[in-house]
């Protein structure tokens, strides 16, 4: 476009010098032919004719001095003309120098988002696989405490059994040392050389029996502790697997709205870039603006990008903390 406005710009220039050079050719012919038909008109003296051959040398002077000025005219504009063609063409090679590198940076604000959105395609993938593997491993745990919760049962429920008939026992052990008693007293009464030994012997057996006694109702309030422990802990595993699954649920919904913010600002990035080449093209005297407008840009990515490793860093080591905690150790384990 800028070449062909230079092109027509000459070609006026020169069309308007030709038409100045006729213009006043034809007015120093007309001039001159008045002069002659005057002299004519007069005395065709010697004085006259003199007079009319100076008049004619004079006329030709001063219409050589006009063409001489009009073309000097003329090749000062043809001159001009030729410097603006020039300054078109600079400007126009500037113009696509500016074009091409703007394309460039555009391609290269392409890529810069094409690799981000690679990289958050990648550790989206990671976020995903890592969640698939604590959903797994949770419901694994899960099923690990249901089964032991069921054995814990069928333990309570053996331990259930097991005390019955013991308990059973010690009615009847209880109820034949009585009679052992009865009897021991009978002989003594029958007997009473005998009645020191019978006594003492009495006593010793009262005391196995008492001991035996003592030993089965420790064994049952142990094992009734035991089964109490049990199903604390029991009750604890689910109220920590209640907790974890609903903070499994807030960082799902935590990631998928992240998820969608990302994916919006890339389409504001990817809008903005080709606006931003649109307007180089059109618009060449902005190029240095909107490259440091491209430049702050490309730095607040980069920022934030780096910001949202650092909280998935961050957030992680704070899981991987948590899970490794202590106070933790019953209910989690590190991935």
């Amino acid at each position: 476009m800028p070449e062909g406005k230079g092109t027509d710009l000459y070609s006026r220039a020169a069309a308007g010098v030709e038409s100045r050079c006729n213009e006043h050719l034809m007015k120093s012919k007309t001039a001159a032919g008045d002069s002659q038909a005057q002299v004519c008109m007069q005395n065709s003296s010697q004085d006259g004719m003199k007079k009319l051959v100076f008049q004619m040398e004079e006329q030709k002077r001063m219409n050589e001095e006009k063409v001489l000025e009009v073309l000097q005219k003329a090749i000062t504009e043809r001159t001009e003309a030729l410097k603006r063609v020039e300054s078109l063409q600079n400007a126009l090679q500037i113009a696509k120098a500016e074009s091409a590198r703007w394309q460039n940076l555009y391609q290269e604000l392409r890529e810069n988002c094409s690799q981000l959105r690679s990289s958050e395609e990648k550790s989206s993938d990671e976020l995903h696989k890592g969640q698939l593997e604590i959903d797994g491993w949770w419901d694994a745990n899960l099923r690990d405490e249901l089964w032991d919760g069921e054995d814990l049962h069928a333990h309570i429920a053996l331990l259930e059994e097991d005390i019955q008939p013991k308990r059973e026992r010690l009615q009847e052990l209880r109820g034949a040392s009585y009679k052992m008693l009865d009897s021991i007293a009978q002989v003594c009464l029958s007997d009473g050389g005998s009645e020191t030994d019978s006594l003492s012997w009495g006593k010793t057996a009262l005391q196995c029996t008492q001991q035996k006694l003592s030993d089965k109702e420790k064994e049952c309030m142990e094992l009734r502790a035991e089964l109490e422990a049990m199903e604390h802990e029991c009750h604890s595993y689910q109220s920590r697997l209640t907790q974890c699954r609903e903070e499994l649920r807030l960082l799902n919904a935590r990631r998928s709205e992240k998820h969608c913010g990302s994916w919006l600002s890339l389409t504001l990035i990817l809008l903005l870039g080709a606006a931003v080449a649109l307007m180089c093209v059109y618009h060449p005297e902005l190029s240095h603006c909107l490259q440091d407008c491209y430049r702050v840009l490309t730095q607040q990515v980069q920022q934030n990008l780096q910001h949202c490793h650092t909280v998935l860093r961050q957030h992680v080591q704070k899981y991987l903390q948590e899970v490794a905690s202590p106070e933790h150790s019953g209910c989690y384990q590190p991935i």
